[in-house]
């Protein structure tokens, strides 16, 4: 059995009122995308290379969260590096720019 097979299984047989959060890449994300997980933080180039495209933009983040989030996630967040991240679920996506200062964040809610 591969990392891949085995790392679905097990996800696949904890127990129904599990919330799972996940911070992974490579084979154990795409075998994790599909499956009913409460969060998926990943960074750009991670999500990038399970979905096979470059993702730079908050757009393309936004798009992809929102795609992984149709299929079956609750929540995904993308980290864009120094750029910030984006935080996507069934309402839309908030888009956090990140910046060097004392004041929170800018965020903007766009619906995709």
């Amino acid at each position: 059995m591969c990392i891949r097979d085995s790392f679905q299984t097990m996800l696949r047989s904890l127990p129904v009122h599990c919330q799972i959060f996940l911070d992974t890449s490579g084979p154990a994300l795409r075998s994790a995308l599909g499956l009913p997980l409460k969060l998926i933080k990943v960074n750009a180039d991670e999500i990038g290379d399970v979905l096979s495209t470059a993702i730079t933009t908050f757009e393309e983040a936004a798009q992809a969260a929102c795609h992984v989030c149709a299929m079956g996630t609750h929540m995904v967040v993308i980290t864009l590096g120094k750029q910030g991240a984006v935080a996507a679920d069934a309402t839309g996506c908030l888009l956090y720019t990140s910046y060097r200062s004392c004041e929170p964040c800018l965020t903007q809610h766009v619906h995709w």
